[in-house]
């Protein structure tokens, strides 16, 4: 026997939910853009400082004339330097732009449904497999790469059941969204009426490609 459900809601509160949504998406949307952009100023901030360290060490090496011992010790220090450097790059930078994330998933709600907040958390793993061995004799091995992982939450409102199923099966079969699983649903009191709410996560692998999607230049994709 299968269950159908009727969309009671009038036309002005559904209209009402959609332009709440929107709105709501768009501040969100301004705020991610706001982050990523503060997130690049303290990291060229952080290169900019690290630089100017490693060219007043050279030029004091310089100026002191401390033989090949010291310009060894020098080189030693900007190698360190440089390791230090590309490790902090390598956890600020994403390969994904995130204003591209945040259009892909207002692109992907229904119409009867809306965002309340977004949540990203940036989560590392140690590698499974360990880094080849150099094959410089006398060299040491660079670290592996941490595995990195963006867990998504998503928590909105929705008119029923209809459509927080449909916005969790377009994320399981959008790119670049995995492990999608629904983990709250609540029906709550709002000035538009009795609404489903519902709590939504995803993951993002961020150790694979990511390209912009030629049909549509706001969705993302990558290999699954």
């Amino acid at each position: 026997m299968k269950d159908f459900l009727v969309d009671l809601l009038p036309a002005d509160t559904r209209a009402k939910v959609h332009e709440r949504g929107r709105g709501r998406r768009t501040l969100l949307l301004v705020a991610l853009l706001a982050l990523s952009l503060v997130g690049v100023a303290i990291h060229s901030w952080d290169q900019a400082r690290r630089a100017r360290a490693v060219r007043d060490a050279m030029a004091g090496a310089g100026a002191t004339g401390g033989g090949l011992e010291q310009s060894l010790r020098t080189l030693m220090a900007e190698r360190t330097t440089l390791t230090e450097s590309l490790t902090t790059y390598r956890s600020l930078a994403l390969p994904l732009e995130l204003s591209d994330l945040v259009a892909t998933v207002s692109g992907l709600l229904p119409k009867q449904a809306s965002l309340v907040d977004m949540q990203m958390r940036l989560v590392t793993r140690e590698p499974v497999a360990k880094a080849a061995a150099p094959t410089t004799p006398g060299a040491t091995a660079p670290p592996a790469p941490p595995r990195r992982t963006l867990e998504v939450r998503f928590r909105g409102l929705a008119a029923g059941n209809a459509e927080i199923g449909s916005f969790e099966r377009a994320l399981a079969g959008t790119p670049p969204f995995d492990k999608v699983a629904q983990a709250e649903n609540r029906s709550v009191e709002t000035p538009d009426g009795r609404l489903q709410e519902f709590v939504i996560t995803a993951e993002v692998n961020l150790d694979r490609p990511f390209k912009r999607q030629a049909s549509a230049p706001v969705a993302m994709g990558g290999d699954r």
